[in-house]
Formats: C-alpha cells, sequence, structure tokens
C-alpha cells in the first residue's frame, strides 16, 4: 500500500522456509494440547502467560527488485510474541512518534510534507526512519 501511494509499480509474493514450516510446527505441537484442554477458544482476556509472551521473536526477509535490476534485502527480527509484546511496542512506539517527534508548529517545506499525503497512511509511510529509530532504541527490535 505504501508503494502504491507513491505511485511506484509493484508486485507481492510470499514464501516460507523449511526452517520456518518445522518452528511452526514445533510451536503447534508444543502449544496445541493446551488449546485442546481449555476448549478451542480462550476466554475474553486470556491470551499467552508472560513467559510465552517474553520468550518468542519473530523474523523475516523483505526483498524488493527494481525494474532496472536492482535488489535491496532487508531483515526484521525482534523478540517477544509477535501478537502482543512485539504489537503493543510498536503500537506504544508509533503514539509516542507521532506525539513527540512531530512538532506541527515546526515550520516546513512542501517537499518535505509531500510524503504524508494519500488520506489514511500505514506507519512507514507516515513516520518512516524517525519510528525506525525509536524501535530501534526499545531493544527489541
Amino acid at each position: 500500500r505504501s508503494i502504491a501511494l507513491r505511485k511506484k509499480a509493484a508486485s507481492f509474493d510470499e514464501a516460507m522456509s523449511f526452517g520456518a514450516v518445522g518452528q511452526a510446527t514445533g510451536f503447534l505441537l508444543r502449544h496445541l494440547p493446551s488449546v485442546f484442554a481449555s476448549g478451542l477458544r480462550p476466554k475474553a482476556g486470556d491470551g499467552p502467560n508472560a513467559t510465552i509472551r517474553n520468550s518468542g521473536y519473530f523474523s523475516f526477509e523483505v526483498r524488493a527488485e527494481g525494474t532496472g535490476g536492482d535488489v535491496c534485502t532487508a531483515y526484521v527480527t525482534g523478540s517477544g510474541d509477535p501478537g502482543y509484546k512485539a504489537t503493543s511496542v510498536m503500537l506504544a512506539e508509533a503514539a509516542m512518534c507521532l506525539v513527540t517527534d512531530f512538532d506541527s508548529d515546526e515550520s516546513a517545506n512542501e517537499e518535505d510534507l509531500d510524503h504524508f499525503k494519500g488520506g489514511v497512511l500505514t506507519p512507514s509511510t507516515a513516520m518512516g526512519e524517525v519510528l525506525i529509530k525509536r524501535l530501534e532504541q526499545t531493544g527489541d527490535f
């Protein structure tokens, strides 16, 4: 979506490595018995315990190929359960970024604000490097 807002041509594909399939299978085998023991759906407010939230992690690779053959690869990693801990850290840092890092009274020329045009923006489009720096400073990313 961010690329489309910038009026760039884009296509999307995804894959999973054999190692990732093995890790996902191992996770399911470890946690599936507890799911069946407590019923198929957790009760409202039930989530993973602190050990699971803190011991989780994620990593993925984003690879982009330009029309001229240029290739750019980014590796994204984070500690903590991606559905609970990492998401809450990203949400809190995005909020703090908007509140403290973007001064509406600060004078900026039109070119600096061009990337804010386009309606509802993704966090990467709206906050870019400022948000990345904040996330890296947490030590979780």
